[in-house]
């Protein structure tokens, strides 16, 4: 699967970033979920101290992000705030 793919790409990206890595520590062992309504797919993103971890999990997660495809799409494009608000995603957790 591309998960593998997926997760070396941006673990490279953290390494290469400063503030990435700084950000990434205060989200250890935190997960965060994606779930892509309609398609039945779900990624996880765990924090793992330098790292992130990418998986198909279904156990609870701190922050769950759901929506259609094209409102993530949206909501990933997105510059400023009208945008947001023609979105159809709902963010859940702590």
């Amino acid at each position: 699967m591309l998960l593998p793919l997926a997760e070396r790409v941006l673990n490279e990206q953290i390494r290469a970033s400063t503030a990435a890595r700084e950000r990434l520590t205060a989200l250890d062992g935190r997960r965060f979920a994606v779930t892509v309504r309609g398609t039945g797919l779900r990624i996880v993103l765990e924090g793992a101290g330098k790292t992130l971890k990418l998986s198909r999990s279904a156990e609870d997660c701190d922050v769950e992000l759901t929506g259609s495809a094209s409102d993530l799409l949206k909501l990933a494009r997105s510059a400023s705030l009208s945008d947001l608000r023609r979105v159809d995603a709902r963010l859940n957790g702590n």
